[in-house]
């Protein structure tokens, strides 16, 4: 009947993939997926124009890193989100700093709140995605074009057959690794399972079990490179 709490880990040619113990009343997850982490920045302060926005989406001036926007109106949130009229179009301009350390994140998307109309999102210059009212995504990932310094974002937005405009509240997020899980589960009469992934690196894997009061035990694996056999597509 013993239901220690039981903490495992692998090291070698091996990943912990999975935890179990046939317990019917148990609520611990049987496997754990590891999710990768987030940080925000706002990038929510803009400037804004009234500016010829072609329908196919091709790049304007406007979009360029080193175009003046110093004359443009600003639109900070909560205003902003309904600046444009029936069938007009508008530039939105919003300048962000990257540091090295946030580049060396796996992944940095740019998330925005909402939109009313039709807009196309340049990053740098370079045509990032397509933002559509009521649809997804609103999310895009721009990590390949962005560099250390400042950036640009520039979204070119149509308000066809209504009034319009872009929410301003706008977030980078910095996507990091999924952090290590900590592998443990209470025994049940006595007994857990672990389900370990092989690497495919020959060698040794060994996986170790630890419990308060109890007496370290480690199991090793050898594994051996192998010819994988024919199989149909």
């Amino acid at each position: 009947v013993a239901s220690n709490l039981v903490h495992f880990d692998v090291s070698g040619g091996g990943n912990i993939i999975g935890v179990g113990n046939g317990d019917p009343s148990c609520h611990e997850p049987d496997t754990v997926v590891p999710q990768a982490t987030a940080t925000a920045a706002l990038a929510n302060h803009w400037q804004w124009k009234l500016a010829p926005v072609p329908a196919d989406g091709a790049p304007v001036p406007e979009y360029a890193t080193d175009f003046d926007d110093s004359t443009w109106e600003t639109v900070t949130p909560p205003t902003g989100f309904k600046v444009l009229r029936q069938n007009q179009t508008a530039i939105f301009r919003g300048h962000f700093s990257v540091s090295k350390t946030d580049l060396d994140n796996p992944g940095i998307q740019i998330c925005f709140s909402g939109i009313d109309g039709q807009g196309r999102v340049f990053v740098n210059g370079q045509r990032a995605g397509e933002l559509r009212h009521g649809a997804e995504p609103l999310a895009f990932d721009i990590k390949g074009d962005l560099h250390v310094g400042e950036n640009l974002i520039a979204v070119g937005m149509r308000s066809d057959n209504d009034s319009g405009g872009l929410d301003p509240d706008v977030t980078l997020e910095m996507l990091r690794a999924p952090d290590r899980p900590v592998w443990s589960r209470s025994l049940f009469n006595g007994l857990a399972e672990v389900i370990v992934q092989c690497t495919r690196t020959p060698g040794e894997i060994r996986l170790t079990a630890t419990a308060d009061g109890l007496k370290p035990a480690t199991v090793t694996i050898h594994t051996v490179s192998a010819t994988v056999p024919p199989s149909l597509p």
